[in-house]
């Protein structure tokens, strides 16, 4: 059920972003820097080829974890909603 869950936290703490430099895609996720570093485990051992690592944000006690590339992007959309339902 994690996959379930960590989609609705994407749905509102995430995002997807397009890069200009290169012309690529990343997958964006805002929170704490414990929670945000399970989501990176979580990715890493379903096939997420990432050395992404967990950034703190301004001077804030807010957190991102960037993950970037097409196929990266591709492989989260298809761990997080593959076989999803409402």
């Amino acid at each position: 059920m994690l996959r379930h869950f960590i989609r609705g936290y994407f749905d509102g703490d995430g995002s997807i972003y397009k890069v200009t430099k290169g012309n690529t895609y990343g997958v964006s996720f805002t929170g704490t820097q414990d929670f945000l570093t399970g989501i990176s485990t979580f990715f890493r051992d379903n096939g997420v080829n990432t050395t992404s690592q967990v950034y703190k944000y301004n001077d804030k006690d807010i957190y991102d974890y960037k993950i970037g590339g097409r196929n990266n992007v591709k492989i989260i959309r298809d761990i997080l909603y593959n076989d999803a339902s409402i």
